[in-house]
């Protein structure tokens, strides 16, 4: 099962929040100069597995140490 979505930090700018996940080893997809949603600070992503979003969801809570909010509704 893959899953693909949109995220962004509370805090945290789409940069930074991108350098965060890459040192934590998880690639994502910058949406800042995307049409219509340019510079509120979106990311993509594809995860699959059970195994990967672990990985992420403990990524998700080292990041979240650092700031607070990872997601928004």
């Amino acid at each position: 099962m893959f899953v693909v979505f949109m995220f962004r930090h509370t805090d945290l700018g789409a940069d930074a929040l991108h350098g965060l996940l890459a040192e934590q080893g998880f690639l994502t997809a910058n949406l800042n100069r995307l049409r219509g949603i340019q510079n509120q600070g979106f990311l993509r992503m594809t995860l699959h597995g059970d195994e990967v979003n672990e990985k992420f969801l403990d990524a998700c809570r080292r990041v979240a140490q650092e700031g607070t909010g990872l997601f928004t509704r």
